[in-house]
């Protein structure tokens, strides 16, 4: 079977990024550093679906660095997992 993400068209991930992207641009440098982190965290996903999972991880990590920035616990346990996941399928992918 073909994984969903394989599915969708090119141009699909490529518009997805490029949101995600002026998403992140929108908040960069606003005080709100929750709704940073979680447009991180949402263009790491647009860059795991599209095969580009190093350059995913990084983007967690700046996403985490803001949620603990911000204090945001939760956030920033979620923010963990998902750095966590996707090592070890990057890992596993090496």
């Amino acid at each position: 079977a073909i994984p969903r993400e394989a599915a969708r068209p090119p141009e699909d991930l490529e518009n997805a990024e490029r949101l995600a992207r002026e998403a992140t641009e929108m908040v960069r440098h606003t005080d709100y550093l929750d709704v940073h982190a979680r447009v991180l965290e949402d263009l790491a996903e647009v860059l795991r679906i599209g095969g580009r999972p190093q350059e995913a991880l990084v983007e967690l990590e700046q996403a985490l660095s803001l949620n603990e920035q911000k204090g945001n616990l939760v956030s920033a346990v979620r923010t963990r997992a998902l750095l966590e996941n996707l090592g070890r399928t990057t890992a596993t992918r090496l």
